[in-house]
């Protein structure tokens, strides 16, 4: 997979903490099979091992709740968005929102210095991702995101909670058809974190997103 590919590539800094952070993070990742998650937790345990525990967990467990996430948008709300998107190619990938920490966020006189710790290493992860996504003949969508190849975004694990958590009002409707009326509680999820002022390191994901899929996309459950 593409995703297990780059993060094959990622160079491997200090392994001192990849057994604790296996036991801290292994499960549950309902999403994801038990080597994949694994495997990821041991790549960017390795790759971040200069980072302090508490950083560097918060990190790792970031991209394990992106990538289920985006298996979940997989299966059905990007369905939706190749086939029906009234703006495409690029849909609602019209600025950078991948850009962790927007203007109201920066403003919060609440926020964390680990929230902000957090933003800065997964920008310079999402550079590395984007950038070896477009090194496998990937091409910038031009006048766009400076994420959005072509093909589709250059990232996977490291997308910022804007844009993984967003969803159009037809993306919307167009579930709540399709589930008769049954997503209403995984939009809720999904709305309140896409719509939240980060200021803690908490803020960046909801498992409730997760768990309310669950019903949902059963089907995909690893």
């Amino acid at each position: 997979m593409p995703i297990d590919h780059w993060l094959d590539t990622l160079p491997q800094n200090n392994h001192g903490f990849v057994d604790g952070d296996l036991a801290a993070l292994t499960a549950p990742h309902p999403f994801l099979s038990d080597q994949s998650a694994s495997n990821q937790i041991e790549r960017l345990s390795s790759h971040l091992g200069g980072l302090k525990s508490p950083v560097r967990r918060m990190i790792i467990s970031y991209s394990l709740y992106i990538r289920q996430l985006d298996i979940i948008l997989d299966a059905g709300p990007r369905n939706l968005c190749a086939g029906d998107c009234p703006r495409p190619p690029v849909g609602c990938c019209v600025n950078d929102y991948f850009v962790i920490l927007r203007f109201m966020d920066l403003m919060n006189a609440q926020q964390s210095p680990v929230a902000l710790q957090m933003a800065h290493v997964i920008g310079l992860l999402q550079k590395n991702e984007s950038a070896h996504n477009l090194a496998q003949g990937r091409r910038l969508q031009n006048g766009y995101c400076k994420c959005l190849a072509e093909d589709g975004c250059t990232l996977r694990l490291f997308k910022s909670p804007r844009c993984a958590h967003y969803l159009c009002e037809g993306v919307e409707q167009a579930m709540q058809d399709f589930h008769k009326g049954q997503a209403t509680a995984f939009l809720a999820a999904m709305h309140l974190t896409v719509s939240s002022s980060i200021s803690s390191p908490s803020d960046f994901m909801n498992a409730d997103c997760l768990t309310e899929a669950m019903p949902l996309f059963g089907a995909l459950l690893a």
